[in-house]
């Protein structure tokens, strides 16, 4: 009986008795554990969870947001650039006609030639009309001007065989493309008109208000009419 009892004994201790066999059994499941568990962190890696998902979907929409937002204030930065621009006192749309005052006017000047000429200080003022007044006698003064707001246009048509004619500054005009431009129209007497036989030196002096623009000079001459009161063209 006693040997019976140490037989099994040792059967249960032995690696082929019963608890040998539990013992290698929960050996191959401790061993099996670390395998689940990397399959299971593999499996998280590559498909990522519903939170995370939606925390890049959030960042997306966030970016894309942000530079929504950027563009339109950039497009309506440039908009308001471009109204600031087209609004600027310096960028004329269309011609502005400049107020004009009448200096000076008639048939009778000491400038013998044809002059067109813009004066924009006292001293050149004073030096033209000294040369127009210089046949007269007494010399009149020159017509008051303010040269901080005013500038002198000149225009004089010189000597003209007979009576009849006529200059005059007709129009003074600031251009889109920031240019002055003075409109001379002259005048002719009709063909078979009566007229003083005389010399005449016809001239027209206007201010107008002053400008640093270049000022370009345009002569215009209107049909005359004959001595029936038909329009004729006018050869110069």
């Amino acid at each position: 009986m006693s040997d019976l009892a140490n037989d099994c004994s040792s059967d249960r201790n032995s690696p082929g008795g019963i608890e040998g066999a539990t013992s290698m059994a929960e050996q191959k499941r401790e061993w099996r554990k670390p395998a689940r568990s990397t399959r299971l962190q593999s499996e998280q890696t590559d498909h990522p969870s519903l939170f995370d998902r939606r925390i890049r979907s959030m960042l997306n929409v966030g970016v894309v947001g942000l530079f929504s937002g950027l563009l339109g204030l950039l497009l309506v930065g440039c908009a308001n650039r471009e109204t600031e621009i087209a609004s600027s006192p310096d960028e004329i749309k269309e011609p502005e006609t400049l107020t004009m005052r009448d200096l000076a006017q008639g048939t009778s000047s000491g400038i013998r030639q044809p002059l067109r000429e813009v004066i924009r200080s006292q001293e050149e003022w004073d030096k033209l009309w000294g040369r127009h007044v210089s046949q007269r006698t007494p010399q009149p003064s020159a017509p008051e001007v303010d040269f901080d707001r005013e500038m002198v246009i000149v225009a004089t048509m010189g000597k003209q065989s007979t009576g009849g004619y006529q200059i005059q500054i007709s129009q003074v005009r600031k251009l889109p493309e920031k240019a002055v431009q003075v409109t001379i129209q002259e005048k002719t007497p009709p063909e078979g008109a009566f007229t003083t036989q005389a010399l005449t030196y016809p001239f027209h002096f206007a201010a107008v208000p002053k400008t640093d623009l270049p000022v370009r000079f345009v002569s215009t001459v209107p049909k005359a009419k004959g001595p029936n009161g038909d329009s004729q063209p006018v050869q110069k």
